[in-house]
């Protein structure tokens, strides 16, 4: 399994016609798109807590031991 991530600009959650402030909680799905179509949406997934704006990633890599034809990782380390 891999994990990928995300983002969606605080701003966006925090501006009409969410207007979601620090500390709400969100549930959300998410589904894959490519240039051949998109796959079903994932499970409901919640509990994200609108906390901080974090560090953009540094050194964000292509993971090729854990690429195939279906999916693509990357590697990226924490920005500071």
């Amino acid at each position: 399994m891999s994990t990928t991530s995300c983002t969606i600009p605080l701003s966006t959650l925090r501006a009409a016609p969410f207007d979601l402030l620090l500390g709400d909680s969100i549930d959300f799905q998410v589904r894959a798109s490519n240039a051949y179509g998109s796959s079903q949406f994932s499970e409901l997934g919640g509990a994200a807590l609108i906390q901080y704006v974090p560090d953009a990633p540094a050194e964000v890599t292509v993971d090729a031991e854990n690429t195939s034809a279906t999916k693509i990782s990357f590697k990226w380390v924490d920005g500071a």
